[in-house]
């Protein structure tokens, strides 16, 4: 019973397989791109990056900070802009509301692009990481 946990849990926590083939590199980075959840904070002029969601591969992860390290200051002028509005407009009172407030009009649109920006620069690096370590693996 224990051998069996514990191949169970080194299966849930082992890296994803190398992809056989360029089809199977494509298809298995893109999912691992929109797998990829991180935050951003801005703090003294400094942007620093966490993972919150992650790939299962360090690498990958730092792949998805780096994404976000460039795609955050170019959205963080529309999500301060639109923040700032809603908290004139008393739609944001609290830490909670503003929680919340990613998931309403014009937010939720500014995070989706966010989004985007990040899932597109993240693929191709992971793409290339995928067929790295397919070449040293013999494959």
């Amino acid at each position: 019973m224990t051998l069996l946990l514990a191949l169970i849990l080194a299966q849930s926590v082992a890296e994803p397989p190398i992809a056989a083939d360029t089809a199977e590199i494509v298809v298995t980075a893109r999912r691992l791109s929109k797998r990829w959840g991180g935050r951003a904070e801005t703090v003294n002029g400094q942007t620093i990056c966490t993972t919150t969601k992650s790939t299962g591969v360090d690498e990958f992860d730092a792949i998805g900070c780096k994404a976000m390290l460039v795609c955050w200051p170019e959205f963080l002028p529309q999500i301060e802009a639109a923040i700032k509005a809603e908290t004139a407009a008393g739609r944001i009172k609290t830490r909670e509301d503003l929680d919340r407030a990613h998931l309403k009009k014009p937010l939720r649109n500014i995070w989706r692009k966010t989004g985007k920006c990040i899932q597109g620069r993240m693929f191709p690096d992971i793409k290339a990481a995928i067929k790295r370590r397919k070449t040293e693996e013999g494959g």
